[in-house]
């Protein structure tokens, strides 16, 4: 156990840790609450299946043209004065849409707009926060560290997104998933003093570490910031390696990160078990994250990590396949078993290509790498996309097997050609 923690000894860590947990919090009641708001817009569940699709990729569509943006800041500025900066936006965001949902003026309009610069705010957050993790602790502990840190996100969605669903059909006095009727001033509340303690964890993190890129030169420039993007990207590019695992990051969102978003809610509206029961099954796959993410900080591996990665997302293809045809047979102790299956495949490939990127780039361009990373995220982006339409034309539990198949498909195309990612330790 004392090894498991080891990161904990730092107390850097440990502040950065608790302004995670805490923004984990928000985002999963956030994830749970969108969705619904997004289904009690619409009668046809064709329309809130893209609907739904189309608001995560409203999201996740700043990863893809702020990432890279965000990762020259990371490498060129204060980590720490860009997570408070990024917590003050958040903040910010939060009071504007709680507004509007005290005052009843919830519409699509207002959903895209909230989802779009919360997205925002995410794409500067993550490349700073994964290339400060490297700051904080040593080399030895990258993996141990990232899979505590990711741990962080699946353990809250356990407690999070179920407790998300009960608030919301307990204060509603409605179930949001079969009946038109708002009742979303609750959840929107916690997640606004969630996202304020995450802000003051975060600002009491002692740190000191400055990176130093080009010293003396004036980093307020565009043409400074586009060098430095390229240089990024010509370093990304020169690596096989880490050309590799950007790739596998690409494959694991398109195919294996839409399931929470898209097709957990939609699946909740055919099974018919409303708001508390979305609630419980993403905490199922919560569990499952949960326990990867302790697996994997236990054995910390430091060898043969392209081969889990490779493993994992295999893993998840298949989870996410039987998820899909478990649902034929409405038995829901089965389906919560393939959530949980689908969560811990998750939670072991994210971590693992976060250490395997901190470790293989320079510290002066970690940020950068990291936010290579924040572009495959906006492959999410691409997933969802289709993901809504798929699933409204084909129905949603073939749409979720051709999703699995795609990972599947990905991650042997990738064991077998991909040399480099399969030998990479």
């Amino acid at each position: 156990m004392s090894n498991m923690m080891s990161s904990f000894r730092y107390s850097a860590f440990r502040y950065l840790w608790l302004g995670q947990v805490t923004h984990a919090a928000g985002m999963w009641i956030d994830m749970v609450t969108i969705p619904l708001i997004v289904l009690s817009l619409y009668d046809s569940l064709e329309q809130a299946a893209i609907n739904v699709g189309l608001v995560m990729f409203v999201r996740t569509m700043p990863h893809f043209t702020l990432g890279l943006f965000a990762g020259v800041f990371a490498d060129n500025f204060n980590r720490k004065t860009l997570l408070v900066v990024t917590k003050i936006g958040v903040v910010f965001i939060q009071i504007i849409f709680m507004f509007v949902v005290f005052m009843d003026h919830l519409s699509m309009t207002w959903v895209y707009l909230y989802t779009f610069f919360r997205g925002a705010t995410m794409a500067f957050d993550q490349p700073a926060r994964r290339a400060m993790i490297a700051n904080v602790v040593p080399q030895e502990l990258y993996t141990n560290a990232m899979a505590l840190s990711m741990g962080t996100v699946q353990a809250t969605r356990i407690i999070a997104a179920a407790g998300a669903g009960w608030i919301i059909a307990l204060t509603s006095g409605v179930d949001r998933i079969t009946e038109a009727d708002y009742g979303f001033q609750f959840p929107v509340t916690i997640i606004l003093i969630l996202y304020t303690l995450a802000f003051i964890f975060t600002y009491l993190i002692n740190y000191s570490h400055e990176v130093i890129n080009n010293e003396g030169e004036n980093k307020k420039t565009i043409q400074y910031v586009f060098t430095e993007l390229i240089e990024g990207l010509r370093f990304s590019w020169s690596r096989k390696d880490i050309r590799a695992v950007v790739i596998m990051a690409a494959c694991f969102f398109l195919f294996g990160m839409v399931f929470m978003q898209v097709f957990a809610p939609l699946f909740a509206k055919i099974l018919g078990i409303g708001e508390k029961g979305l609630g419980i099954l993403l905490s199922m796959s919560g569990i499952g994250g949960a326990s990867g993410a302790v697996f994997l900080a236990a054995i910390n591996p430091n060898n043969k990590r392209g081969i889990w990665i490779l493993s994992s997302q295999i893993a998840l293809g298949l989870s996410l396949i039987f998820f899909a045809l478990s649902v034929a047979f409405d038995n829901m102790m089965l389906i919560y078993f393939m959530a949980i299956l689908i969560g811990l495949s998750q939670a072991i490939i994210f971590p693992l290509i976060n250490s395997v990127l901190m470790k293989i780039t320079p510290d002066h361009l970690r940020g950068r790498a990291m936010g290579l990373l924040s572009l495959d995220r906006a492959f999410v982006s691409f997933g969802a996309a289709i993901a809504g339409p798929t699933a409204a034309y084909v129905g949603v539990a073939n749409g979720q097997i051709l999703f699995g198949v795609g990972c599947v498909m990905s991650g042997i195309f990738l064991w077998i050609f991909g040399t480099t990612l399969r030998k990479l330790d």
